[in-house]
């Protein structure tokens, strides 16, 4: 809660890349920290744990090994992966196999609202005309951006889910009747540190293929 509140004051220090990083790390350890503990108190009936056994770095390390249920609290680790899979299966298992796949990436230097946005807060709520953002150069755009990497992600976040809310919509969906039932959404960040999602999406009153229950096709 402390570092939501900070990342999302009007005092923008707190988005400073290098402090991203070291709240990042700090909550990493934090959730390890805290899965270890459980992870410990499953070690079986009848094993005794003494102090000289948890200083003792084998014994760690093998517990580690046999016991990687707590790393699904990292984001993006084998085992957080292994339970978004299985909810990925367990869609599929119900609602049969996604009917279309979405790919969408940030376009951060094109969003003229964002970046008035960002400007506005770097500048203590200075407001610019589309004039003055026409004007404004590449390297300066790409510099507001740099500098506020976490609006530039909630953005990008709230953008994804009007569309999904969208395709969602039985009135207002491009797709008409064929409209967005359920999807499943991931997120990751490419190299240059934009966010990107990849989405799978089940459609409603899809006709049914009459090849999809050809055992050679499935």
């Amino acid at each position: 809660m402390q570092a939501t509140s900070e990342l999302r004051r009007t005092d923008r220090r707190a988005t400073d890349p290098q402090h991203l990083l070291y709240i990042a790390a700090k909550i990493m350890r934090l959730r390890v920290s805290k899965c270890v503990n459980v992870a410990f108190k499953h070690v079986g009936q009848g094993t005794s744990i003494t102090k000289e056994t948890i200083q003792s770095e084998e014994y760690i390390n093998n517990c580690l090994e046999t016991n990687l249920s707590f790393l699904r609290c990292i984001p993006n680790s084998a085992w957080f992966w292994s339970d978004r899979k299985k909810d990925v299966f367990a869609m599929i298992r119900q609602l049969g196999p996604p009917n279309a796949f979405m790919t969408l990436s940030a376009n951060e230097i094109g969003w003229e609202n964002m970046l008035k946005l960002l400007y506005k807060l770097k500048n203590e709520g200075t407001e610019i005309s589309d004039e003055f953002l026409a004007e404004m150069s590449y390297v300066h755009k790409a510099q507001l951006v740099n500098e506020d990497a976490v609006t530039c992600a909630i953005y990008f976040n709230k953008m994804v889910n009007c569309l999904l809310k969208i395709l969602q919509s039985k009135k207002r969906s491009p797709f008409g009747k064929y409209r967005v039932i359920n999807y499943f959404k991931r997120v990751e960040f490419q190299h240059r540190g934009s966010p990107h999602a990849h989405i799978q999406l089940w459609l409603g009153n899809v006709p049914e293929d009459s090849l999809s229950n050809d055992p050679e096709i499935i």
